[in-house]
């Protein structure tokens, strides 16, 4: 899917999916600008639908979170702080159904601010046609993902904080994988670190959720992502609309315990999905899959994982597999970090 379904965009990207029983609903970023200009001039959130899970189509009946409007829904969160001033955008959605008073339809979305990067869960009771937060985090988060239902009586979500400060000895410019939980979406704690970029050996520099986790009678599978960022000795030349990027992301897996997914029981040491197609290698930013949306169905050799992603940053890939392949996959590569 590009952005051509939403005009004026130039960018439709960072896919969140969730099956809504009737239709399969998505919520996807979209960037404006000038094709070819790395400026980005504004970033929403766009809703689409399909029956099929192939074919989408715009929905106007769900609005478009623009700059006004996010800030309109935060404001209601933090009514003392003038956030028309100090908020940028919000964008790369996630989408989960979760039996909760503030659902069923939950969004996790990242929060530029001018205090910092904020992540953010919004709720909605209409299938996504009005809204209202949940949670705003401190800075600096991003990428939070849900665990679809309670675990022992309690929430829980990762995380991928930013880690810029501190040096080497700190691990400045490193990021892992955090789990928290939570007795209501709203108050989160117990942090744990969960898994850290040299942990699998498939990035150098970050490692992050990807989409939501997924219940098998295995563990809780977690599609995350990865990036390995070359220097200028790699030999990496095309690098797409920037002319100073030199990342390269990939999609990895691992098993989360179902009584306590603050453990790791197996973390993949391959990916599981790497940039090989045309829309992957070439568009705003070379050489990039960005896990995001997931969902499971039903097909007539068993359950199948349908992993929505953003590709180059410029458009939305789609990859199917067995979800026991997956599972599969990931314990014959286990990198046996299990905590």
């Amino acid at each position: 899917m590009s952005a051509e379904l939403f005009p004026p965009g130039v960018l439709a990207f960072n896919p969140g999916v969730v099956d809504l029983g009737a239709e399969l609903l998505m919520a996807v970023r979209i960037d404006h600008g000038i094709p070819g200009d790395p400026h980005i001039t504004a970033t929403d959130i766009a809703f689409a639908t399909s029956v099929d899970g192939l074919t989408w189509t715009a929905d106007p009946t769900r609005p478009t979170i623009d700059r006004a409007l996010a800030v309109d829904l935060l404001a209601a969160a933090e009514p003392h702080r003038d956030l028309d001033r100090e908020v940028w955008r919000m964008y790369d959605p996630r989408l989960s159904v979760l039996d909760h008073p503030d659902g069923p339809l939950v969004m996790t979305t990242a929060v530029d601010t001018v205090h910092g990067l904020r992540a953010a869960v919004l709720g909605s009771a209409d299938s996504g046609r009005s809204w209202k937060v949940v949670h705003l985090s401190m800075p600096d988060d991003r990428n939070i993902v849900l665990f679809p239902e309670t675990i022992g009586g309690a929430w829980f979500r990762l995380d991928r904080p930013f880690n810029e400060y501190g040096g080497e000895p700190l691990g400045a410019g490193r990021y892992g994988i955090w789990c928290s939980r939570s007795p209501d979406l709203r108050h989160w704690g117990e942090h744990r670190f969960l898994l850290g970029v040299d942990d699998l050996g498939i990035g150098n520099s970050k490692l992050g959720p990807g989409s939501p986790p997924i219940r098998t009678a295995r563990g809780w599978l977690c599609i995350v992502h990865a990036v390995e960022e070359h220097d200028d000795a790699s030999g990496v030349v095309a690098r797409g609309w920037e002319s100073s990027w030199r990342r390269r992301y990939v999609a990895g897996a691992m098993l989360l315990d179902l009584d306590d997914p603050s453990l790791v029981l197996a973390a993949c040491s391959e990916p599981v999905l790497e940039p090989v197609a045309d829309h992957e290698t070439a568009g705003f930013r070379n050489d990039v899959v960005f896990p995001t949306g997931a969902v499971v169905r039903p097909s007539p050799t068993g359950d199948e994982l349908w992993l929505y992603y953003g590709a180059a940053d410029t458009c939305v890939g789609l990859a199917v597999a067995a979800v026991e392949d997956v599972v599969d996959f990931v314990l014959d590569h286990d990198r046996c970090v299990g905590s």
